[in-house]
């Protein structure tokens, strides 16, 4: 009889050891709501490994980033694509405490469901990825972040066990997700449409749309699941995540609604000029303001030129921006400013021509253009054909 009592008491020791050792560590995907800062708009992503062995509480974090020796710096190598981002390891609780005194994020958080096969494999890839040659990686917005690494890494550790559930389907281009975050920041709206190209308005996959961290959580949520196989060999889906819990309740930041915004501020402009034109119909000073005009809008196509070119970046290659601010002001300001004839029928023809091709095909051009845009092209058409009208009329009046 005792040996029955020592038998049951083994079985239970090696089940209780057995159960250990499958809860002994726990995995978690962490999202953060957007910030105020505009590096915070887009909210963040992070794995929390805890180990309950070890008694350690660790988020391993791909958006560090340092500004170098100075802003400077650090804002030429984010223009060329040339920025690195790294893998960090952080004390959870310790990072918790820092924004709860802060009181301006919301997290939450979503456990892992796999086996302890799994999330070994998966702690693995992350203290390999943290070896001091591995960490370091250029980021890239659309398609190399915070987000992005978590799904790759997700993707590739759990191999054929992960999949995506079929007739995923989306409507959103990389643009347009952009816009559902920054809808509230006009002008960081209007600086974001302004540098990115054709690229982005394509229409973006499921898996395309995880370098936003809500998405990669919603998308892995709803559209990832994880193959088990049972004792009889029946295979059986499962979700990859439980549901979302709130960790830290704390503020989801929103830009309050402001009349200075792009389209406002603009078409003010516009019409001052409309006013102008209609008082002085062509003369120095107009010609002064239009040569001002050129010269920053030329200035703007140089950038974008060098955006396109010079620069690693995907997005923001193929933009058609520059058919309004068009490089090539720069070498016609001058002579407008100087009411050359000849260089104002050519710099206002152009003018003419680009904008109302923007117009005309604004619905289905391969680029979305941003609204606020609407007033600059009004401006330039009603001021170059006041110029060209002005030029006929002096042509004809000799």
């Amino acid at each position: 009889m005792k040996k029955c009592y020592y038998i049951i008491f083994a079985m239970l020791l090696f089940s209780f050891g057995l159960n250990a050792q499958k809860d002994s560590i726990e995995i978690s995907l962490l999202t953060y709501s957007p910030g105020k800062e505009i590096y915070g708009a887009f909210g963040h992503s992070a794995l929390r490994i805890q180990n309950f062995d070890s008694h350690q509480d660790i988020l391993y974090n791909y958006g560090i980033f340092s500004f170098g020796n100075s802003v400077t710096d650090f804002v030429w190598k984010f223009l060329r694509g040339k920025l690195k981002y790294k893998l960090g390891k952080e004390n959870t609780s310790r990072v918790l405490r820092y924004y709860k005194a802060k009181g301006n994020k919301r997290i939450t958080e979503q456990k892992l469901l796999l086996n302890q096969e799994e999330k070994h494999l998966v702690l693995e890839f992350l203290e390999t990825n943290y070896l001091p040659e591995n960490r370091e990686y250029y980021y890239d917005f659309f398609f190399d972040n915070c987000a992005t690494r978590i799904r790759d890494i997700l993707e590739k550790v759990l191999g054929d066990s992960f999949q995506y559930k079929e007739n995923l389907k989306t409507n959103l281009t990389l643009r347009q997700l952009l816009d559902v975050h920054i809808e509230s920041r006009p002008w960081e709206d209007f600086g974001m449409d302004l540098l990115i190209g054709i690229p982005s308005d394509k229409m973006a996959t499921y898996q395309e749309q995880m370098f936003l961290p809500e998405f990669l959580s919603d998308n892995l949520s709803k559209g990832a699941e994880m193959i088990r196989t049972d004792s009889t060999g029946m295979k059986t889906k499962q979700a990859l995540f439980t549901p979302a819990t709130v960790l830290l309740d704390g503020e989801y930041y929103k830009n309050e609604p402001s009349l200075f915004r792009p389209f406002v501020i603009f078409g003010g402009l516009c019409l001052i000029m409309l006013i102008l034109t209609i008082i002085y119909t062509h003369n120095r000073l107009l010609a002064n303001l239009d040569s001002i005009l050129f010269l920053l809008l030329g200035i703007i196509g140089v950038f974008l030129l060098f955006m396109w070119f010079g620069t690693d970046h995907l997005a923001t290659k193929w933009n058609m921006n520059i058919l309004w601010a068009n490089p090539l002001y720069l070498f016609l300001f001058n002579p407008v400013r100087k009411m050359n004839p000849i260089s104002m029928k050519w710099t206002y023809g152009m003018t003419i021509f680009c904008n109302l091709l923007i117009l005309l095909t604004w619905g289905f051009f391969p680029q979305q253009f941003h609204l606020g845009i609407i007033p600059i092209v009004m401006m330039l058409l009603v001021r170059s054909s006041a110029a060209l009208v002005h030029l006929k009329r002096s042509k004809n009046s000799l």
